[in-house]
Order: structure tokens, then sequence, then C-alpha cells
């Protein structure tokens, strides 16, 4: 079986910290593909940069497609265009397992891809989730297993509000990831049991096999968040399942960003990944 990581490509200051972690563990997959998705000239240049026998960038949705798509004037000043779901309706490859890896997961466990690889094998879930720090779903588990402590209530579903919107929360979920990891008891997120749902969840790490994808014979839209975790499995009678053993921490939603840059957070994790 192989084993394909996929970045949506990307913003060059969270490359730089992402691509190392994931050559890091180049035992454990076959091939690490870059979707160069991107407007922004100064990102491309710095993923040509990029020299390893196992990585490789992936034009299939050309920026010349994106601008006829939206507009030829707006184009160069994105940092991400809207034509991810091009390369989703490619990863169908037979005998392969997925494993997508947005760009701005600022930490992986160091044995992050082989526990996820491990639970994709045993899974007949359409999706597998990683165990997502600062994610709606999973920043609710970890609340009501008492792995954190976060004052407003949490529901299990994508778009929780608190998790999404509220300073004090999104603070705090990372504040508290980062006391764990200097205590070295981030194994507190690692929970046992089956985590399983069939609903929408944010798709900040997920994995799929491509046969699978074959099978529910979907084409994918611009809504590919939606449809990967949510019409799909239903479509195919299935779920998704978030496996606990798979820890990284997603940095920022788009409304989150600006507030955690002001308050230096981005470098927080630059120290702590030196």
């Amino acid at each position: 079986m192989r084993v394909v990581v996929v970045i949506p490509a990307g913003r060059k200051r969270f490359l730089e910290l992402l691509v190392p972690q994931l050559l890091a563990q180049e035992d454990s997959f076959d091939e690490l593909r870059l979707w160069v998705n991107t407007g922004v000239q100064e990102d491309i240049d710095y993923m040509m940069t990029l020299n390893h026998p196992k990585l490789r960038l992936d034009y299939r949705a050309s920026v010349v497609e994106s601008k006829r798509h939206i507009g030829a004037s707006s184009v160069g000043e994105l940092s991400y265009v809207p034509s991810i779901q091009v390369f989703m309706n490619g990863c169908v490859e037979s005998n392969t397992i997925y494993i997508r890896v947005d760009d701005d997961i600022i930490w992986l466990d160091k044995d992050f891809i082989k526990t996820m690889v491990d639970y994709r094998l045993e899974s007949s879930a359409f999706l597998v989730s990683a165990n997502v720090v600062n994610n709606g779903v999973t920043n609710a588990i970890h609340k009501e297993a008492g792995v954190i402590s976060i004052k407003p209530v949490l529901n299990k579903i994508c778009m929780c509000l608190p998790s999404l919107m509220d300073e004090k929360v999104f603070f705090s979920v990372h504040d508290q990831f980062l006391q764990k990891y200097s205590d070295g008891k981030i194994d507190d997120y690692k929970l046992d049991g089956m985590f399983s749902f069939k609903q929408r969840i944010s798709v900040n790490c997920i994995s799929w096999f491509g046969k699978d994808l074959l099978k529910a014979d979907f084409v994918i839209s611009e809504n590919e968040e939606e449809e990967m975790s949510n019409t799909i499995p239903k479509k195919l009678n299935s779920c998704f399942e978030v496996s606990m053993k798979s820890l990284c921490v997603h940095y920022a939603f788009n409304r989150q960003k600006d507030r955690l840059d002001d308050n230096g957070y981005f470098d927080k994790y630059k120290e702590i990944l030196k």
C-alpha cells in the first residue's frame, strides 16, 4: 500500500516549519506532494527550492486557470486559489492511502504519519481525521475528557463558535498544549476509545483510500470540506473517525490568525521546533 502525503500549498512561513517535520518521518510514506495552490510568487519560488527524492510539486490546477475563474486582477494577491477540488478529484489511485495535511498544521508528533497509516489500515470509515489541537470537534473531545480546561460550552461540531471565534478559547487551547509540551505531557491528548461521527468536520488533517473516493463516483466542488467529511461518507453509508494517537496542532482558522500572530504564537511554535 502506497502512502502519499499531500499539502495544499502554501504559505512559505508555514511550509518552512511543516515540510522538515514531514521529511523527518519519510520512512513512513512514499511521496510528499505539494499542491501548488497559491498566487503568491514568493511562496511558489520557495517551493521550487525544495529538493528531496520523495517530494514533488503538483501544478494540476494552474494559476492561469484560477485567474480566469476569479479575475486576473486579484489572483496575485491571494495566498490560495480556489482550485483545491481539482487536486482532490485526482486522489483516486488504487492501493494508495492519502494523508492531507493543511499547510498551517504547525506541529506534528514524531510518529504522526505512522500512527495515521496504522489507524487508516484498520478503519473501515471513509474518512479519518487526525487528533487536531485547535479544531471544533476535537477541542470538545479534549475538554470532555478533562485534557484541557475551557469555561465556555464546547460542542463536538465543526462550526463550534467558541472554538472558532472566542480568542480566550483559542488562546487557551494553544497555551495548554504548549504547557503540556513543556511538561512532557502531550500523551494526555491521546485518548483511548472510538470517536466516530456522521457530520462535518474541519478537514485540517485527513486521510482516505484512493479506491474509496473513486468508488464514491462524486465530483468534488469548491465545497470540498462539506463533501469530503459529510456528503461522501453519507453516500457510502460511512462516517469519519478520529485517530486519537495521531496528534498535531492546527495553527489558526482565518478569524484567529491575526490575533495569534499579534500575540506571538507563531514564534512560540518556531521556538519549540528548533
